[in-house]
């Protein structure tokens, strides 16, 4: 996909304990947006790796931090192909998150 990744070290993009750390913006017209159906999410932050946006090559940004890093990708062409840089399988209390689960395997089923 090429692109390159950088390191970033504050706390509301590193804390360990998988607490709701930042919010997101979410882009209308995306998968994620089409699961959630929100334009905003707050998520848990644990990895200090970012994609910096100018270098991302073939993938549909989704989302971006409070602070403009970026979040959430996908790809258009494809059933599902969806990463977040947030860990949504600590964050099993929250409907949203469940959400993407949801659909996940409702797109699995339907193959």
């Amino acid at each position: 996909m090429g692109g390159k990744v950088f390191c970033i070290n504050n706390t509301i993009h590193n804390t360990e304990d998988g607490s709701i750390v930042h919010k997101n913006t979410i882009k209308e017209n995306t998968l994620l947006y089409n699961i959630l159906k929100i334009k905003e999410i707050s998520v848990n932050s644990i990895h200090t790796m970012f994609a910096n946006k100018d270098d991302i090559k073939n993938l549909e940004i989704s989302a971006y931090s409070e602070d403009g890093y970026v979040e959430a990708v996908e790809l258009k062409n494809k059933k599902f192909c969806l990463g977040v840089k947030w860990h949504h399988e600590l964050m099993i209390n929250d409907d949203n998150m469940n959400n993407i689960f949801k659909y996940y395997i409702d797109t699995c089923k339907r193959r």
